[in-house]
């Protein structure tokens, strides 16, 4: 019986998701089943009984119209097909977009802490243990080593998600149990990924925080000071690493469930998150616009610059607790928070750069905040931030 349902949902998976389409659906499965029953009481073996019964109701253009969907039938074979990728190349396209993740993940790395060796030898130079040209030599050698080491890991990133770039071009879908089978595979990643997410955001966060204690205690070691502020770009590159790194994995399940659609019988199950109760969901849905404000208010009421940024931190916190505890599964009654789809770009080098775009804005944040000290004005960062996403949405952005 499994060998006849999966090919009844290959026969009905490129159908629209009608109930017309799901009644006639119900009707063949039961009329299916009833045969192979009968069949196998008449002695039949199994696979002769599968093979007979595919026979009979396999080809749906001649049933169609008894099953009273001729008109959806004809009408669908009218317009382009979906491509149905298969397990194997579901596998496969995972394997790969994870592995194309990890490498843009390493190349942004290295190309946050490229300037540390640099500033590593200038301290050294100053303090005697290398010359002036052997220092700047080998701080701009290794500058230049590290940017392009990062560069070729995004081409090489690039090359790696090249064969699945049909995916943007081409109308495909997924059967049901590819998609049973990403969505396992998402929810066995979720607590790897939301640890990795939590860890990546502290490490952002706290990679100031070796230098501000080195200048706290006020030591007369100025390599130490010099060494320590170049701990800022490692730790904060290890933070973005892991930002990048599992979403760019999380990114590749949500892209292969969003191959379905209402269209299609198959399921959709590419949805954004979707919350057990309505008030959630309404609160969710403004949750974001109402941290910033009550920043903003926090700030200037106060002029704790250098203390009100963590409302966000909190406000991350708070939104992750909300998500894990409040979201649900495919297949229960649920609340949107918002109707609106991810962006998608014409340009996949723009996609790439958005893909880290506020991290990369928070981080830059932090940094300029912290080694100059000056909160009341680094926040322009964010509406300068904010312009610049919106310009990108507009001019590169595609419908999806």
């Amino acid at each position: 019986m499994d060998a006849i349902r999966t090919y009844l949902e290959s026969m009905f998976a490129q159908l629209p998701n009608t109930d017309a389409v799901k009644k006639a659906k119900a009707e063949l499965s039961q009329m299916m089943e009833d045969k192979y029953l009968e069949l196998c009481k008449e002695g039949k073996s199994q696979n002769e009984a599968v093979g007979t019964v595919i026979a009979e109701f396999g080809n749906l253009d001649e049933i169609a119209d008894s099953l009273g969907i001729g008109h959806v039938v004809h009408a669908e074979k009218k317009q382009e097909e979906r491509k149905v990728l298969t397990l194997q190349q579901v596998k496969d396209f995972l394997s790969d977009a994870g592995r194309a993740a990890h490498c843009t993940a390493l190349g942004v790395l290295l190309c946050i802490t490229s300037v540390a060796p640099l500033i590593i030898f200038t301290a050294f130079e100053e303090e005697g243990y290398l010359g002036e040209a052997i220092a700047c030599a080998l701080g701009v050698a290794l500058l230049f080593v590290f940017i392009a080491a990062g560069v070729g890991l995004f081409i090489f990133s690039g090359s790696v998600k090249s064969p699945w770039k049909f995916l943007d071009s081409e109308l495909c879908s997924i059967d049901v149990s590819s998609a049973e089978y990403v969505s396992t595979q998402k929810n066995a990643y979720r607590s790897t990924y939301n640890i990795a997410l939590t860890v990546g955001v502290v490490l952002c966060i706290l990679c100031i925080v070796p230098v501000s204690v080195v200048g706290a205690l006020e030591l007369e070691s100025d390599l130490l000071v010099t060494i320590m502020a170049s701990l800022i770009f490692v730790i904060c590159g290890l933070g973005v690493f892991l930002l990048v790194s599992t979403s760019g994995k999380n990114a590749s399940f949500q892209k292969l469930l969003s191959l379905n659609d209402v269209t299609t019988v198959s399921g959709s199950y590419g949805k954004e998150a979707k919350y057990s109760n309505k008030t959630v969901a309404a609160i969710m849905s403004v949750f974001w616009p109402t941290v910033t404000v009550v920043y903003f208010i926090v700030s200037f009421a106060t002029h704790y610059w250098q203390y009100t940024w963590l409302i966000f931190v909190v406000g991350g916190i708070v939104s992750l607790l909300i998500k894990n505890l409040c979201t649900l599964e495919e297949g229960q009654a649920s609340y949107s928070a918002s109707g609106k789809e991810p962006v998608h770009y014409t340009n996949k080098t723009v996609e790439e750069i958005m893909g880290v775009f506020w991290p990369t804005v928070t981080c830059v944040y932090l940094i300029w905040s912290f080694l100059t000290f000056q909160w009341h004005i680094t926040w322009i960062i964010w509406p300068v931030a904010a312009i610049a996403s919106m310009l990108m949405r507009n001019i590169y952005g595609k419908d999806n």
